[in-house]
């Protein structure tokens, strides 16, 4: 999941669960560098202080010729090595703010003889090999190096390298490194090529604590491939944290600033070395289908499709949308024990298209014809998706007139209603989607996340995530759902064109599972 936050990052750098961003303002002529922090690495605010970063001198280095900035700790100091026009330096802090230059970086072997390095580098946090500091650098392969003072290193053997006809066949450099208790985590960036564009991938490789030249896994699967959601765009790394079993990509993306991503860190590093991956083997039953349209019902005699679910009082209860004989959509109602066997169904629909915005008025014999059209409808009210929060039923479906944008509405009805068949109960519908965008796959999940709503749709190509305070705040006019974060689809993989949400997510003891849809 995916927030734009601020422009052209330096670095990022986590302690506890406090995430500091490290930037480079676009719009203040200084020197200076600037800090935000945040506690769930998604909402920033400035800390305390202006940043510096002072030669022994004191004079101050030109943040804006800086970049690549990695940050770790060692024996209750903060490092920061970063480039700074191009060549590779180490500074110390006290307090994250005030930072003091120990010296430029200095590759010699044993035998003395120096060696050019403009690459990223990253200091191991806390570990020592041998009595030394220990380094991972490198662009292209990444290598291992030793230092007694932290500004002279002596290089070490090369530790990863380009992997041919994989996801890290590209240029490597070094992003983050982490403890574990199977040994330290690199995570590494992969540079590489996309129809002729530059892309990026984050790889992960585990080496042994107690010898880091010594590789213990390295995954075949990629946690990102490409910046999905944004390949047209130029994108350049920030860095990386891990915090809460979470890893956090931050990106500076083109005219959007810094771009943070949410990758979960799970499973066991064994089944990921395996490439073990969720499999699920569905079988379709025999009986199918489960509903069928009725010819004798004027409002369903075409086609019944795209259900939501609800299972209450040892019941599945289904609303369905449905296609009758004036090709307008609306919901239908069925239920059943067992999830198959439909033995109830309203001869009726239980909601139907109400206001301007979802009323049709498409003469269906003439030639009109609209990219938005679907399922053999000329709009109605679409693809229902229903939660319950405590004792009502929110509803969020596609709203369609056949003129103007696809949009997501909103209703409910109290819980008794539903289930007495009081369907004159549901509440006016409200647009929560914004005009002029096509909007779809909306739903809210039963319970709060932090004390807010969280609702999911979709604009093409991604699945949108917002955080609400009130369900009831949105009035149709002004007040709309705005996308803050966003889960892309994957250019490289199966869903690589735009995705979708299922059925509303249910949480589990691992967290909430989201199934989607999605088209390659």
């Amino acid at each position: 999941m995916a927030r734009r936050i601020a422009p052209y990052g330096l670095g990022v750098h986590a302690v506890g669960n406090t995430v500091y961003l490290y930037y480079n303002s676009l719009t203040k002529k200084t020197h200076s560098f600037l800090v935000e922090s945040s506690g769930n690495g998604f909402d920033f605010v400035p800390f305390r202080g202006t940043p510096v970063l002072a030669e022994p001198n004191q004079t101050t280095v030109d943040s804006r010729k800086c970049s690549d900035f990695r940050f770790s700790v060692m024996r209750g100091k903060y490092l920061a090595t970063y480039l700074h026009k191009s060549h590779p330096f180490v500074a110390v802090s006290d307090d994250l703010v005030r930072w003091k230059v120990l010296g430029e970086i200095v590759l010699a072997d044993e035998a003395g003889v120096t060696a050019e390095m403009a690459d990223p580098c990253m200091i191991v946090p806390d570990i020592r090999y041998k009595g030394k500091a220990v380094m991972y650098y490198g662009h292209g392969s990444i290598r291992v190096a030793y230092s007694s003072d932290l500004v002279h290193w002596t290089p070490g053997e090369t530790v990863l390298a380009p992997r041919p006809e994989s996801y890290d066949a590209g240029d490597l450099s070094v992003g983050t490194i982490f403890p574990t208790d199977r040994g330290l985590a690199v995570v590494y960036y992969v540079r590489g090529d996309y129809n002729g564009t530059d892309s990026w991938a984050l790889g992960t490789a585990v080496f042994d604590k107690n010898n880091p030249a010594k590789l213990v896994w390295r995954s075949t699967i990629a946690i990102l491939e490409n910046i999905e959601g944004l390949a047209t765009k130029q994108v350049s790394p920030v860095g990386l944290v891990h915090r809460d079993n979470t890893l956090i990509s931050y990106w500076d993306v083109q005219d959007d600033g810094i771009v943070a991503i949410a990758h979960p860190v799970t499973g066991s590093r064994e089944d990921i070395a395996k490439g073990k991956k969720l499999k699920l083997v569905l079988e379709k039953i025999t009986s199918n289908p489960i509903l069928k349209p009725i010819a004798s019902h004027l409002w369903e005699s075409k086609a019944v499709f795209n259900p939501a679910a609800i299972y209450e009082n040892g019941r599945i209860h289904l609303i369905y949308r449905a296609v009758g004989d004036n090709d307008v959509s609306v919901l239908g109602y069925a239920s059943s024990v067992d999830g198959v066997n439909f033995d109830v169904r309203h001869p009726e629909p239980i909601y139907v298209p109400t206001k301007d915005f979802e009323l049709s008025t498409i003469d269906n014999g003439g030639a009109f014809s609209s990219p938005y059209f679907s399922g053999g409808a000329y709009g109605g009210v679409e693809d229902p998706r229903v939660t319950r929060i405590n004792d009502t039923y929110y509803m969020m479906y596609v709203a369609y007139n056949g003129r103007t944008h696809p949009r997501v509405a909103m209703t409910s009805i109290p819980v008794s209603d539903f289930h007495n068949g009081r369907w004159d109960r549901w509440k006016e519908p409200v647009l929560v989607s914004p005009p002029g965008v096509v909007d779809k796959n909306a739903c809210v999940l039963p319970e709060k996340v932090n004390g807010k709503y969280v609702v999911f749709h979709r604009i093409f190509p991604n699945i949108l995530v917002d955080y609400v305070d009130d369900l009831e705040a949105f009035d149709g006019k002004s007040r709309f759902l705005k996308g803050d974060y966003f889960i892309p689809p994957r250019y490289t993989n199966w869903d690589s064109r735009k995705l979708g949400i299922g059925a509303p997510p249910i949480k589990t003891d691992k967290g909430w599972l989201l199934i989607y849809q999605a088209v390659d």
